[in-house]
């Protein structure tokens, strides 16, 4: 089980969510805010911040801990980055690092979304989508958006930018969305059928048709979706031939998108929902007209079955998916499949790298060496390659205690499959056995290291156990307080001249082995005792990490 915070950030409210996740969602609690977005983003942080306490505050209770935070928020964002760039409907939301903010003030890892693609991974795993591996997820509300899933994965673009289809005009001229007249959001979203229905009542008026919204009076500010359903609804005439209007510019965006992506499903949100038996047959008709034959034949069209789940669901998503939780449209946060994803690997174990940070902030200024010795070290484990460590005086603890962590259960119970414990030429011990990350520290060999001094000096113990052990693909981490110690100096270019990565730990000042390894965490003390703490501590993180992306299953 797994529980994950979601921010639900739209132009006039924003949600905080916190959901349990397993096979299903199963919300725990929502609570609703108004966005105020004329403030700017300080004043609605802060609020949300607060209702985010005030949520975690009720976890005392669950067996479990927070895992992650995910936001869905209209674009234009970078997701890579975590940041809100400019989104038109919340003025002031410039450059917004919203994951960071997220990350330094919850110590867990957060992942962002363009709400589009967050409503596209809601039906592909939940919804009407479940079971594809390539689906359009269309958002025909206000705006015209897509979502695009494309052999089991979310395309996001170069720059998240990939589904802003409601740019593409569709005609010459017409009414507008996305800044362009005829463009298919002028022609499909709210915003155009507003449009559409005031020029089209324009147009029947000078026929001397007069529609019963005229004779009721309604005001112009009122032509709108909601509006046009009612009349239509109520079989008036005019209101249906409108939605027939609006079905044929639907299904030429359609089959633009058909003969573009090639889709197996394309769901519909919002508008299509409600309106879908006044929409459905000029769209189909249109289709037909337009699409290529095989592709339509190939692609099933269908409203959106989440309802007013979706917008609570696309959060929650969000960080399912940056994690490996989602496979093929599925959850399945303990699928091997879901391990093996790199991205989940590298996103799950920020759970003990953020408790790291939190316990030691000095280490922050350092956390793109941790966590690149964290990926230099999975890579190793990852292709079948073994560690070696070196350190002398007090570090030959931290080697010995980290060689031990690797090769045995640290945090979690490691059992070995369950055809080798059941070989038969064992005896029970089958099912004694953890599984291992082959480490090996070189402190503890010492009549390797006795016959290495009387051959050739003590300098040279760690050096020949690296040459004589080490192969391509292996990685030698060398652990002094000083950064001077010969003898892991030695190895050190032992190792680089042999072809295996070099990763060294010492003190603030780094010393020799600062400027000869790939990568060296130098931590920002001098006193020998409190670099000794720091390395200790950071060893067993290394641990952790790697132990969840291998075996937390």
């Amino acid at each position: 089980m797994k529980y994950i915070l979601g921010l639900d950030i739209e132009g006039i409210d924003c949600a905080v969510i916190l959901a349990a996740v397993h096979d299903e969602i199963d919300v725990l609690k929502r609570v609703s805010i108004e966005t105020l977005a004329d403030r700017g983003f300080e004043q609605i942080w802060e609020r949300l911040c607060e209702v985010i306490d005030e949520v975690l505050d009720d976890m005392d209770g669950l067996p479990g801990f927070l895992d992650s935070i995910g936001v869905s928020c209209a674009g234009p964002l970078d997701s890579k980055k975590g940041v809100v760039l400019c989104p038109d409907n919340l003025p002031g939301w410039v450059n917004i690092p919203i994951v960071k903010k997220l990350e330094d003030r919850y110590g867990v890892p957060a992942f962002l979304q363009n709400d589009s693609n967050a409503y596209a991974l809601v039906e592909w795993a939940i919804g009407a989508g479940n079971g594809c591996r390539n689906m359009l997820y269309i958002t025909m509300g206000t705006g015209f958006g897509c979502g695009v899933i494309a052999n089991g994965q979310l395309i996001t673009g170069a720059n998240d930018m990939c589904g802003e289809v409601g740019h593409i005009r569709l005609a010459d001229d017409g009414p507008v969305g996305f800044g362009k007249a005829g463009s298919i959001e002028g022609l499909c979203s709210g915003i155009g059928i507003s449009q559409l229905i005031a020029s089209e009542t324009r147009k029947l008026i000078e026929c001397d048709v007069i529609p019963g919204w005229v004779r009721d009076d309604v005001p112009k500010e009122r032509y709108n979706v909601k509006m046009l359903m009612q009349y239509a609804e109520n079989g008036d005439p005019d209101a249906i031939k409108i939605w027939s209007l609006i079905g044929g510019n639907l299904g030429r965006a359609l089959a633009l998108l058909i003969d573009a992506f090639n889709p197996e499903r394309i769901v519909i949100g919002n508008i299509f929902v409600r309106a879908e038996k006044f929409l459905r047959p000029e769209m189909e008709r249109l289709l037909a007209e337009e699409a290529i034959g095989f592709s339509l034949n190939a692609c099933k069209i269908v409203p959106a079955s989440t309802g007013e789940r979706l917008g609570d669901f696309a959060s929650i998503m969000t960080a399912c998916y940056a994690q490996g939780y989602m496979l093929d449209g599925r959850l399945d946060i303990r699928s091997d499949t879901a391990i093996a994803a790199g991205t989940y690997l590298h996103d799950r174990v920020k759970v003990h790298y953020y408790s790291l940070l939190n316990r030691c902030p000095e280490l922050d200024e350092l956390n793109k060496s941790i966590w690149g010795m964290y990926k230099v070290l999975y890579d190793c484990f990852k292709s079948g390659g073994k560690l070696l460590l070196c350190g002398d005086g007090d570090s030959t603890a931290d080697c010995e205690t980290m060689a031990g962590e690797l090769m045995n259960g640290y945090l979690l119970r490691r059992p070995v499959s369950s055809v080798f414990a059941s070989n038969s030429s064992l005896r029970g011990e089958g099912v004694l056995l953890q599984e291992a990350l082959p480490a090996i520290s070189l402190t503890g060999q010492p009549f390797s290291a006795a016959a290495s001094a009387n051959d050739a000096g003590t300098e040279m113990v760690f050096a020949q156990q690296v040459y004589g052990l080490g192969r391509r693909g292996d990685v030698v981490l060398g652990i002094s307080k000083s950064g001077n110690d010969e003898k892991v100096i030695r190895a050190i270019r032992v190792a680089k001249a042999a072809g295996l990565a070099t990763l060294g730990l010492t003190g603030e000042s780094g010393g020799e082995i600062l400027n000869l390894c790939d990568i060296c965490i130098c931590t920002p003390a001098s006193e020998a005792a409190l670099v000794q703490q720091l390395h200790s501590m950071i060893c067993n993180t290394l641990c952790a990490m790697l132990e969840a992306a291998f075996f937390d299953k």
